[in-house]
């Protein structure tokens, strides 16, 4: 059986989502999956506000992201991470043609998207929608001299 965690821990043994509410507390749920469709990890909808967040660690590599939101739209911010600690990129299938961005970052949801898309870089989603895991990877390098 797959673990999940919302405590971070300094050793990252499996993959990670990060997310934080942004400017607007609002409704928000999500479910993790990993392969085959396999429930990683599920977040019912409720009331996310102001210090909610939340560092999720599950044991199988996260495939795709279902996020449902309800009528009190939420903005936040999430990111996934592999073992190796990169961030991987994970687009969008039924945003918004409004989105400013069709990849998980920055993130509102709202059943009546009442408030226009004004933020940059941010996907925008009525009701429920998916982010599925690209093969992209974004790896950091430091240089030294």
């Amino acid at each position: 059986m797959p673990y999940h965690s919302l405590i971070p821990s300094s050793k990252n043994i499996g993959w990670t989502l990060t997310w934080y509410r942004d400017t607007n507390s609002g409704d928000l749920g999500f479910t993790i999956y990993g392969e085959n469709h396999s429930e990683l990890y599920k977040r019912n909808v409720s009331h996310a506000s102001e210090g909610d967040n939340g560092i999720i660690s599950v044991s199988s590599e996260i495939k795709k992201i279902k996020f449902n939101g309800g009528s009190d739209g939420f903005h936040g911010h999430f990111e996934v991470r592999d073992p190796n600690g990169h961030l991987r990129l994970l687009e969008c299938t039924g945003c918004e043609s409004s989105s400013t961005s069709l990849l998980l970052g920055s993130f509102y949801i709202d059943s009546d998207l009442s408030s226009p898309a004004t933020q940059p870089d941010t996907a925008y989603c009525r009701d429920d929608c998916i982010f599925e895991l690209t093969e992209l990877i974004i790896t950091t390098t430091t240089t030294t001299r």
